[in-house]
């Protein structure tokens, strides 16, 4: 892992920051309001950097109606090379969304990890998954065992409303 005093001294302090807070972001979306938040940088400042790194491919701004906000793109080269850079380790559904999209080129898809059994995941998608193929290259993969389901999102929305999820 590099040095992060290091970082800071080749690259602007708060562009290492606002990296930060997106490579340690629980969710892929986020604001630009919560991102300046979480990284303790001006909420222009943080807007100028998420868009040099929109044009990276590092995020993508999504508009749902009036309503703006970025979407972190996990699968791409240049969230790939910073979380190396950085030395981030790849969550769970960061290597299983990676994998999916590498391999078979999945792009509409949606990774549920659910908080009381961090071995099981769901992956929301209309793909044609083999789970007990999956289930064996995320053991490769992560040296650990993981429980993995794919459902269609009529699915998932019947298990929301039966409680189950």
């Amino acid at each position: 892992m590099i040095d992060q005093k290091l970082l800071e001294a080749v690259f602007d302090e708060k562009v290492v920051h606002v990296i930060h807070g997106l490579l340690n972001q629980d969710t892929d979306f986020f604001s630009i309001r919560e991102l300046a938040d979480k990284a303790d940088v001006t909420v222009s400042t943080t807007f100028r950097i998420v868009r040099s790194l929109e044009t990276v491919g590092f995020v993508k701004k999504v508009a749902r109606g009036r309503i703006k906000f970025f979407q972190i793109q996990r699968a791409s080269d240049a969230y790939k090379q910073f979380a190396e850079l950085l030395g981030h380790k790849q969550t769970v559904s960061e290597v299983i969304e990676t994998y999916l999209q590498d391999t078979y080129g999945y792009q509409d898809l949606e990774i549920l990890v659910p908080k009381k059994d961090k071995n099981k995941v769901f992956i929301i998608t209309n793909e044609d998954i083999d789970d007990a193929q999956l289930a064996k290259t995320l053991y490769k993969l992560l040296n650990k065992k993981i429980k993995a389901m794919s459902i269609t999102p009529k699915q998932f929305e019947k298990m929301k409303q039966m409680g189950l999820v």
